[in-house]
């Protein structure tokens, strides 16, 4: 299955669950086996989801597609309550001839913060495509941190918290900087 098809599966078949209750709470603990796994298990399941839970299912289904996987997570504020949110997705690159393309894989509570397609240039562009939506649903972001490039390898434990980004909305020039020398630092490293 392409992304595509990962990205409607997981669309047309959970719903998100707001209640904050995830059937695996401690994601930074598990290799990438057992999150595949765990994937497999939620996904036989269809039932609402958090935003984690998708992170873990899109694991399991792209184990095959050659692309490059990481985690996106984003931490938010609300800007009527000063709540703090956490949201994490599946950014996805892929590569055709010498072109990449970026885009994620996810479900959220609002329909602009799920999957991205992969038709954006550089990440940089799908971290602002983020950061408007997330301004849309009145929030703010305050950080986003990528983790380190999720490998194939099987007891790999992922390095969730690899690489972090704070958003300064006055200095967008040096955000766009910083995000893409996570992409020249670590994902154009990576062969899939």
């Amino acid at each position: 299955m392409e992304i595509k098809g990962i990205q409607d599966y997981l669309t047309e078949n959970f719903s998100y669950d707001p209640s904050g209750a995830s059937h695996e709470q401690e994601k930074r603990r598990h290799s990438v086996l057992e999150l595949a796994i765990i994937g497999k298990k939620i996904a036989k399941e269809k039932a609402s989801i958090q935003c984690v839970e998708a992170v873990y299912i899109a694991i399991e289904m792209t184990q095959l597609v050659k692309v490059a996987r990481f985690g996106i997570s984003f931490t938010s504020q609300d800007n009527t309550t000063q709540k703090i949110h956490r949201h994490l997705v599946l950014g996805i690159q892929a590569k055709q001839q010498q072109t990449a393309t970026y885009g994620s894989i996810g479900v959220s509570r609002s329909p602009n913060l799920q999957s991205k397609p992969l038709s954006f240039s550089s990440l940089s562009e799908l971290i602002e495509d983020y950061i408007t939506c997330y301004s849309n649903e009145g929030h703010t972001v305050k950080m986003v941190t990528f983790s380190e490039v999720i490998p194939r390898r099987p007891g790999h434990i992922i390095d969730w918290d690899h690489f972090k980004v704070s958003i300064d909305p006055k200095r967008p020039k040096a955000v766009k900087k910083k995000i893409d020398s996570f992409l020249e630092a670590v994902i154009l490293k990576t062969s899939f």
